[in-house]
């Protein structure tokens, strides 16, 4: 299988959009920010078929969200590489929608506690986070449902780590 971008060699480093276009697995996301689309969809060829407009909007949309955070932590200009480790992320076989839309992924970030970067969050970010242990974060954006109905705050991060 030839690749359909003419800058590369394996159609591994490449993916279709759900509007036709084929972009590199490298690129950022978000523009000017740290987190790629190899961050967030699998490597398996048969499984990034199966990505849909859906899922495309809430992986950039919770990209989005968590540049916007990032941007605000202390050493962010300085940084040389990705501070990010994702460890998942859009996952289409998932029941819950928010990984079934690209809406939640599991992070680290190299120099940050979880509790750091979910206390960094904007009060008009819709970014949520959940703070799995000292430095494992589960991000999510909610759908326009949730938001509605949500009742508490965004960093469900406990006082010690779990």
């Amino acid at each position: 299988m030839r690749p359909h971008l003419s800058c590369i060699d394996d159609p591994r480093h490449e993916f279709q959009a759900p509007d036709g276009t084929w972009l590199l697995i490298d690129r950022a996301i978000v523009y000017d920010g740290w987190l790629c689309w190899r961050d967030a969809i699998p490597d398996e060829p048969v499984l990034r078929e199966r990505l849909d407009a859906a899922a495309f909007a809430g992986i950039e949309s919770l990209a989005r969200q968590i540049h916007i955070t990032h941007q605000l932590m202390p050493n962010y200009r300085s940084l040389l590489q990705s501070p990010f480790h994702i460890k998942r992320w859009w996952d289409p076989d998932d029941d819950d929608i928010l990984w079934r839309e690209g809406r939640c992924c599991l992070a680290r970030l190299e120099g940050y506690t979880a509790q750091d970067f979910a206390r960094t969050i904007p009060a008009r970010n819709r970014l949520q986070a959940n703070c799995l242990t000292e430095s494992w974060i589960e991000f999510s954006l909610p759908t326009a449902a949730e938001v509605k109905t949500a009742s508490s705050g965004k960093a469900l991060c406990s006082a010690s780590p779990a």
